[in-house]
């Protein structure tokens, strides 16, 4: 496609965009399926190449949000109101090397959500079902689940720190990190009972719509 563009003489002028909508889960941590929040699953290319652009390498923490924004900054396309995501173009053209805090993911099917910043990840999960889509563990809910890792000195995450005492004010900021997103991006915001703890709420909000959901038929299919 590269070698096209260029024959033809539109590699002056087209915009390319070269994204996955998840990772490469294959047996990592004992799972391979892409609704998992390990590193091999959320951690996605992205690649972005026009005329504008310096060449360079970015490693800022950015959200698959904020791609469309992106390519209508470069464009430039006005702005769409109300998007969660924000422009990349800054980062890209070396204006600045600072993007977003934290980044987050999440996957209602399994009730399931994730932080992360440039050294912790936080995921929840409520646990009150098996895994969803096909990918059942046998073994029945797990329960509320929540996890921390440190990335930096644990890039593989392998050693849970949620239950670690001398990692419980880092659990409490990355729980109250999360519930900030879903506060601040779950049009569902304003109907949060009060009075519920953090992780109740947390736990509300990953409980979705009905209508949010595929037929019954899809969920079951193999």
């Amino acid at each position: 496609m590269l070698d096209a563009l260029e024959e033809s003489g539109l590699d002056e002028t087209t915009l390319i965009v070269y994204v996955s909508d998840h990772g490469y889960l294959l047996d990592h941590h004992g799972r391979f399926e892409k609704h998992m929040m390990w590193e091999e699953v959320v951690r996605v290319p992205l690649v972005i190449r026009h005329p504008r652009l310096p060449p360079a390498t970015e490693a800022a923490l950015v959200e698959l949000v904020d791609v469309m924004p992106t390519i209508l900054d470069i464009l430039d396309v006005p702005p769409v109101e109300g998007l969660d995501g924000r422009s990349l173009l800054g980062l890209l053209k070396g204006d600045t090397d600072e993007n977003r805090d934290i980044v987050f993911s999440e996957y209602f099917h399994d009730n399931k959500a994730m932080v992360r910043t440039e050294r912790w990840k936080y995921v929840f999960a409520t646990g009150k079902e098996d895994l969803a889509l096909g990918y059942e563990t046998g073994l029945g809910p797990s329960g509320l689940d929540e996890r921390l890792y440190d990335v930096i000195a644990d890039p593989g995450e392998f050693n849970d720190l949620a239950e670690d005492a001398a990692s419980a004010e880092v659990l409490r900021e990355m729980r109250e990190k999360l519930l900030g997103v879903f506060l601040q991006t779950d049009p569902r915001a304003q109907d949060v009972p009060d009075g519920l703890t953090t992780e109740e709420a947390l736990e509300w909000f990953l409980e979705p719509p009905e209508e949010s959901l595929p037929p019954a038929a899809f969920v079951n299919a193999e």
